[in-house]
């Protein structure tokens, strides 16, 4: 059965296999041999990073991964809010939940860039006064 189970494993890279369906696979292998990541991705030859991103898909559930395709989400945003951010995105109440902490990502990226112009400091302006009106509503 060992074999047969790291065998499936290293055909892991195909596209078609649900990425659920491979973190479930990955994590049940790790805690039955009592590996970590970093021993398992030498053993079946990927990087260790690669490994990592096919684990987080644990942190979001199915249902959760369904909700946010129907919100128009693809695969590669669900990725990006997986990899670049730590919390656990099934906790995410709505749809604005996740495109501000998109968004919050997106500005921390921008920030490093150290570039501004007038337009881009009218722009931050905006956005700060729609945060700031957003709150007010909510309290």
């Amino acid at each position: 059965m060992k074999e047969i189970i790291f065998n499936w494993m290293l055909d892991l890279r195909k596209e078609k296999i649900s990425p659920f369906e491979r973190a479930k696979v990955i994590n049940k292998y790790l805690e039955e041999h009592k590996l970590s990541q970093r021993e398992l991705s030498k053993q079946i030859g990927i990087s260790h990073s690669t490994l990592q991103d096919w684990c987080m898909w644990s942190r979001l559930t199915k249902d959760r991964y369904n909700e946010l395709k129907d919100s128009g989400y693809n695969d590669k945003s669900i990725y990006r809010l997986l990899r670049n951010n730590k919390v656990d995105v099934s906790k995410l109440k709505n749809d604005f939940d996740v495109f501000l902490m998109d968004t919050n990502t997106k500005i921390k990226e921008f920030t490093k860039l150290k570039v501004k112009t007038e337009h881009t400091e009218n722009l931050i302006s905006e956005l700060t006064n729609n945060l700031n009106r957003l709150l007010i509503k909510k309290r």
